[in-house]
């Protein structure tokens, strides 16, 4: 028998060999482990453990009948009702013919990659799938160096460093504050001399603001503040809302880059058409906001508004998981697996009591964390973190 042809593999060059995404490959292979009876502590997905208000859940039943195809750049009234969000909430000025509704943010980040002709620059560390998109297109990608002694916030100086050295060309800069994976937020003056940079060199940004309203020291400063007209905001509902699932993200942008909006509400027309019907009238009710979900936001356990030392985040106010991550992430500078291990499990499985225990503001350290719910600090990890000058 004469093999097919169709048994060979004959893909695109850009995606031959891509593995999965790295967090969806470790949540799934997370859930095989629970499925076999194992305990999982879960670091990969960027999942929100906590359900959706009921008034959203809500909305999404009385609009399970919604049926028809709605605009490709979203329902009326639910751009109208971000726009009002987005000022609201992060003092932006955007119109709403200037707000593109897509599958989740990731679909959109990649549509722009798609659209925009120009060099993608991404600071590292960073979220895992913005370098795959670009590879799937075609697209050059280069990575900003982060470090340490600047808590991983990448530098204007960086930025302008890369632009002078080839000067002209046209680029994409995504920033993400509060940054995936570090947790650290960017002051506004730190974004306001990184929106200089951008400006001089004509650089176009993506400010992937998800995590923005998990922010629980007040109002997250935003680029688009001091580069409105070169800035597209990113959000959705799947951090603050907990409807990751639910697959809504959103592209608000200025009238100065309303091609590109255009462009991607075209692209959009001949791929995923528009979002579900029901999801984007349930989302209205998600952005019109109110005390249910007000309430809902500050009652979350998971984040103790507690602040770590100067020496290591500058006292920025910090989510119990970000402890977590300097545990898992000091495993690059020495630290062995198994004391990373279990301090991030004595945080994790400790949350709530750490919360409760210290009031908004205060300042603690990782062994203070772990002290404050009577678990001590491993004695090899307790040495690495007071070499490190994290603890006195």
């Amino acid at each position: 028998m004469t093999a097919s042809p169709l048994s060979s593999p004959h893909l695109n060059p850009n995606v031959l060999g891509l593995p999965p995404s790295a967090t969806l490959a470790i949540n799934e292979r997370s859930d095989a482990l629970i499925a076999d009876g194992r305990k999982v502590y879960k670091l990969g997905l960027g999942q929100s453990p906590f359900p959706v208000p009921q008034c959203v859940v809500a909305a999404l039943r009385e609009a399970a009948a919604e049926k028809d195809y709605l605009p490709v750049r979203g329902l009326r009234p639910l751009r109208e009702m971000v726009t009002e969000f987005l000022h609201r909430r992060h003092g932006l000025e955007r119109a709403r013919r200037q707000v593109l509704v897509g599958p989740g943010s990731k679909e959109l980040i990649f549509l722009t990659q798609l659209a925009y002709a120009g060099e993608l620059l991404v600071p590292s560390p960073s979220w895992v799938s913005y370098a795959p998109q670009a590879r799937i297109i075609g697209r050059r990608v280069t990575w900003l160096q982060t470090d340490f002694a600047h808590d991983w916030k990448l530098l204007p100086q960086t930025l302008d460093a890369h632009c002078r050295a080839n000067p002209g060309l046209p680029r994409l800069l995504i920033v993400n504050y509060p940054n995936n994976p570090t947790g650290v937020v960017c002051s506004d003056a730190e974004l306001a001399m990184l929106a200089e940079v951008a400006r001089r060199h004509q650089v176009l940004v993506i400010s992937d603001e998800i995590y923005s309203d998990l922010d629980h020291s007040g109002r997250a400063a935003s680029i688009a503040h001091h580069y409105p007209e070169g800035t597209v905001v990113s959000t959705g509902l799947s951090k603050w809302c907990g409807a990751g699932g639910w697959r809504l993200g959103l592209f608000s942008f200025p009238a100065e880059l309303e091609w590109l909006c255009s462009a991607l509400a075209s692209i959009a027309s001949e791929t995923y058409t528009s979002v579900s019907a029901p999801i984007q009238h349930a989302a209205l009710r998600a952005f019109a906001g109110g005390p249910e979900i007000e309430a809902m936001r500050k009652k979350q356990p998971y984040y103790a508004n507690v602040q770590l030392p100067a020496n290591t985040y500058k006292g920025q106010t910090a989510p119990v998981d970000t402890l977590a991550v300097m545990a898992v992430w000091a495993t690059h500078d020495g630290l062995s697996d198994q004391m990373a291990y279990e301090v991030t499990k004595a945080l994790f499985e400790n949350t709530e009591t750490l919360g409760q225990v210290h009031p908004k503001g205060k300042e603690i350290s990782l062994k203070t964390a772990l002290q404050s719910v009577s678990i001590p600090l491993h004695p090899g990890a307790e040495k690495y973190y007071r070499e490190k000058g994290l603890i006195k």
